[in-house]
């Protein structure tokens, strides 16, 4: 749900960014890095490749 969140084309992008980052820490409460760690791992990574793929370089 947060990757659909964080593509969300409406809104305020900033804020869409906030909501998505807060679902996947929630997400990561449940993949632990002991029981699923594939899982684990890859909601480790979405919250910082989401937010490098939208830096502004000006």
């Amino acid at each position: 749900m947060s990757h659909l969140i964080q593509q969300f084309p409406l809104g305020d992008k900033a804020s869409n960014m906030e909501i998505a980052i807060t679902g996947y820490e929630v997400a990561l409460t449940v993949y632990t890095r002991e029981a699923l760690p594939v899982g684990w791992a890859t909601t480790q990574n979405n919250p910082v490749l989401s937010l490098s793929e939208n830096i502004c370089y000006c």
